[in-house]
């Protein structure tokens, strides 16, 4: 089952395909919680490439989100993954007592985006567009313009895990609960670019959560693995690799592991164009 979809999204980046270094891309993060250090790996692997000056929009989506918004704001991949690296990850300054509606504070990364980034989407280098989830009515909603802040929490409030976010109308969560990976989105928004997707969520078959935030993060990949083959046909260069970092995970070494990974899987694909 891994082999049929890691094909699929294979031939995406097929010689067959291969994009003239000319052309103009745009780039899709999907949502991954800590594999997200994956998807910083590939950000520094495109500022050392070809592709460093031709990229035109980013979408990004809970992890993917934080990604995006911190590259559009300036920040250089190995200065994002340092910062986020040095986060505090003991339990006493993440769990929110009583863990009534959700079982983590999100006041820690408030502090660290408001220090770190611009205030509007107007003020970043990149188009930028970041999805997230609104439970009033159950849509997708994308936000491209005014405050960055409350969409990029909003974005990456996994229920039950992260407190919503209300804000003008919107109650809301993460955008993987509707949409992990719109790379439809972003090629009917720009149907001439080139679309470089990163996926995080290579499913794993028989994982046995261990306790409640194991068990809401994997119902949630659970959810997002429908959308996963029917993107291939929208994507000039995908990456969907199995990788040793649980959605969740706490050991940093892991978060360096998946750093690493993605640095060399993009570079490698890249240099192959």
């Amino acid at each position: 089952m891994f082999d049929f979809f890691y094909k699929l999204f294979s031939r995406s980046s097929s010689s067959s395909h291969q994009p003239p270094k000319k052309g103009r891309f745009v780039l899709v993060l999907s949502g991954g919680g800590m594999r997200g250090f994956y998807t910083l790996g590939i950000l520094k692997a495109i500022e050392e490439s070809w592709l460093k000056q031709q990229i035109d929009a980013i979408y990004g989506v809970s992890a993917g989100a934080i990604a995006a918004a911190y590259r559009a704001a300036g920040r250089k991949a190995q200065d994002i993954f340092e910062r986020l690296f040095s986060l505090d990850i003991s339990p006493t300054k993440w769990i929110h007592f009583p863990p009534t509606a959700h079982l983590l504070k999100s006041t820690l990364p408030k502090k660290y985006f408001e220090a770190d980034l611009p205030k509007t989407f107007e003020e970043l280098s990149i188009k930028t567009y970041l999805g997230a989830t609104d439970m009033y009515t159950a849509n997708f909603i994308l936000f491209d313009q005014g405050e960055i802040i409350p969409p990029l929490l909003g974005s990456t409030a996994l229920p039950g895990v992260f407190p919503s976010v209300k804000y003008q109308q919107y109650l809301l969560n993460d955008g993987g609960i509707i949409d992990n990976f719109p790379t439809t989105i972003a090629k009917k928004a720009y149907p001439q670019h080139h679309i470089i997707g990163v996926a995080l969520n290579k499913f794993k078959e028989h994982q046995e959560p261990k306790n409640i935030i194991e068990t809401l993060s994997l119902a949630l990949e659970v959810m997002m693995r429908k959308d996963m083959v029917k993107r291939t046909k929208d994507i000039t260069i995908a990456f969907y690799e199995d990788m040793d970092c649980k959605r969740l995970e706490r050991d940093k070494e892991k978060w360096k592991k998946a750093f690493d990974q993605g640095y060399y899987s993009g570079m490698k694909k890249f240099m192959e164009i």
